[in-house]
């Protein structure tokens, strides 16, 4: 039985085009003058680490990136904000999760829940039905008739190609 799965990973050259717009809208903000504001974004293991002075700040950090990543076409929910920031000296940091595709206990749940990826099978029919099922259209039997009345006409090579024409397309059809 076929089976089909979508796959939800992040673009990784997206990721990084969205944070490298955050990062030069950051710098060039006037409410971020003078701050200690750093954001990396580490590919290999998809974080992204925010440092700021205050709060306040990791919060706008965090709507500049929002805005960003929507603007570049990447969904809100590949960002994992649950992690709550934390003091580190005279700073604070803040660690956000990108979530690429699905976890393996996520993968479990969805399986249990609805059922493995199948396509169902359907029917295989013959080669000569088709062919014959291309005989079932009105414009068929129009033709047919055209070609007897050509044949009948005395007209033979008119009436061959009109036949030939019709099981070419029966062929073709199949």
């Amino acid at each position: 039985m076929p089976s089909f799965d979508i796959v939800s990973k992040v673009d990784a050259q997206v990721l990084d085009n969205a944070i490298n717009v955050a990062k030069k809208e950051i710098s060039t903000r006037y409410d971020f003058k003078g701050a200690h504001i750093l954001v990396e974004l580490n590919k290999k293991d998809y974080k992204l680490n925010l440092e700021a002075d205050s709060e306040m700040q990791i919060n706008q950090v965090v709507d500049v990136i929002i805005s960003k990543s929507m603007r570049q076409g990447l969904e809100t929910t590949i960002f994992d904000f649950t992690k709550d920031h934390y003091p580190s000296g005279k700073i604070v940091k803040k660690e956000v999760i990108i979530k690429n595709g699905l976890t393996k206990e996520e993968v479990e749940e969805r399986i249990k829940t609805y059922g493995p990826n199948k396509l169902p099978e359907g029917k295989v029919d013959s080669l000569f039905s088709i062919f014959f099922r291309q005989f079932q259209s009105p414009l068929i039997y129009v033709l047919f008739v055209a070609a007897g009345i050509v044949f009948a006409t005395g007209e033979v090579v008119d009436a061959l190609i009109i036949f030939s024409v019709l099981v070419f397309n029966s062929i073709v059809g199949a």
